[in-house]
């Protein structure tokens, strides 16, 4: 039997709103959440999350805001590792090298003997592009990576699958004889699932459910979208309080809520691109939830699942349970759809 029930994470230190939700079995444990820096205005929040059990883990980890440029005149004021127009100034990295040379070692730190296994790419030709409007002088690409890696700690071998996306945005400004080049690139969608060798292969299942699963909060997403234009606007880099720059943007003109679909759509197909990468294989099945009437994605490998009202779902072979009335007003029994791989399409609702 396989219970799952919804984590569900309140931004209370500034918007006081569900920021995202996600399934995860029963007894697991779930920390972190929304992490704010309204000083990095090109990205002043982001999700930072382990959920973790049964020996395994599932870390996101907060995406940032890079800047770089080839005027000489900007980059000695403003070295390797400041800050410009709120984001680190570090020369572009793709996913693969951001993956190797910044993610895993700041991940392991005390690991030993590392060594990369093996890596590929993300297709991410479908994926819906969002970003800055550019003139005909600019241009903007997304690329993803997976890096499998292995090291030993404390005493144990482990393996670790590592995930990224690069958003870059490059534009040119004339100058003199010839043009400047500037670079805004954002490292986001990190994803790290670990485990002692051998185990990651026996919870597949459970971690493409907790992946299919993430959503974030409209809601949320729309506050937040106003947050990053009211700092970007006023050039406003600190606040007496996160709560006091939440109110400080409610009382400025609301914008249409609709702009933040594209950014919700592309960041749910990453989310399901990279639960599809985890394996080959058709680990979940489509169940229908006739409580919340959405459809979610499971472990396949059971005979028979329930939903109840508060988000949880109950997973059983025919041996496991025989339900008795009171167990009926509880729990409703779901629909399998599929069991075929269902590719990264953006969800339409919230598990």
């Amino acid at each position: 039997m396989l219970h799952f029930r919804t984590a569900s994470h309140i931004d209370r230190a500034c918007t006081g709103i569900e920021a995202f939700s996600i399934l995860m079995p029963a007894g697991w444990a779930f920390s972190g959440g929304i992490r704010w820096s309204p000083e990095d205005v090109m990205m002043p929040a982001a999700a930072g999350f382990k959920v973790s059990g049964n020996g395994i883990t599932l870390k996101a980890l907060p995406g940032k805001a890079f800047f770089w440029t080839d005027l000489t005149q900007v980059r000695a004021r403003h070295p390797i590792g400041s800050k410009y127009l709120g984001a680190v100034v570090c020369p572009p990295l793709d996913p693969s090298g951001m993956i190797r040379d910044v993610i895993l070692p700041s991940l392991r730190p005390d690991a030993v003997s590392v060594e990369v296994v093996g890596e590929s790419p993300l297709h991410m030709m479908n994926v819906p592009f969002t970003g800055v409007e550019f003139q005909s002088n600019g241009s903007q690409s997304l690329e993803g990576h997976r890096v499998d890696a292995q090291y030993e700690m404390h005493g144990r071998i482990m393996e670790e699958e590592i995930f990224c996306t690069i958003t870059s945005h490059r534009f040119k400004v004339p100058m003199g004889d010839g043009d400047i080049n500037y670079i805004f690139w954002l490292a986001d969608d990190i994803f790290s699932f670990s485990a002692e060798k051998g185990k990651l292969d026996n919870s597949r299942g459970i971690l493409q459910t907790i992946m299919y699963s993430l959503r974030l909060n409209l809601q949320w997403l729309e506050k937040y979208d106003r947050i990053v234009k009211y700092l970007k606007d006023r050039q406003v880099f600190r606040q007496s309080s996160l709560r006091q720059l939440s109110m400080d943007v409610d009382n400025t003109a609301r914008p249409d809520a609709g702009a933040v679909l594209p950014f919700y759509a592309r960041k749910q197909y990453v989310y399901g691109l990279i639960a599809g990468e985890l394996d080959d294989e058709a680990n979940t099945g489509e169940y229908y939830d006739p409580i919340q009437q959405i459809c979610v994605r499971l472990p396949g490998t059971y005979d028979r699942a329930w939903a109840n009202e508060s988000g949880e779902y109950l997973l059983s072979n025919d041996s496991d349970l025989v339900p008795d009335r009171s167990f009926t007003e509880i729990w409703k029994m779901m629909e399998r759809i599929s069991l075929e791989p269902p590719g990264p399409q953006p969800p339409a609702a919230s598990a």
